[in-house]
């Protein structure tokens, strides 16, 4: 899994995009700080936490656009992990079953 943070164009809130290889897609994660030093920062996008949800560096920008521009440097590497992603261990695999099945069963 890649991790970056971008700088955010609106002030208060971070931005953070990247690969996830077990789950097989692109990441964003905004939040927005609390009022106070102590509050908790509040999440306002949170995308890529299903398999293959966003499987396209443009798609992955088009989301993020109200907080941030993803750098072209940063959306080459992406692309780059993404290219040569060998797809989820079997274990991890297993795992992704294991939840899938258990949010079937709620």
């Amino acid at each position: 899994m890649s991790r970056f943070q971008l700088i955010s164009n609106v002030p208060g809130t971070t931005v953070h995009v990247g690969w996830d290889n077990p789950l097989q897609t692109f990441f964003a994660h905004v939040q927005k700080a609390g009022r106070r030093a102590t509050d908790e920062p509040q999440t306002v996008l949170w995308i890529g936490t299903e398999p293959s949800e966003c499987l396209d560096v443009q798609d992955l920008q088009e989301h993020i656009l109200p907080w941030a521009k993803l750098p072209p440097g940063t959306a080459a590497e992406l692309e780059r992990q993404r290219d040569k992603a060998r797809g989820p261990t079997q274990l991890q695999a297993q795992m992704l079953n294991v939840v899938r099945l258990s949010q079937y069963r709620r």
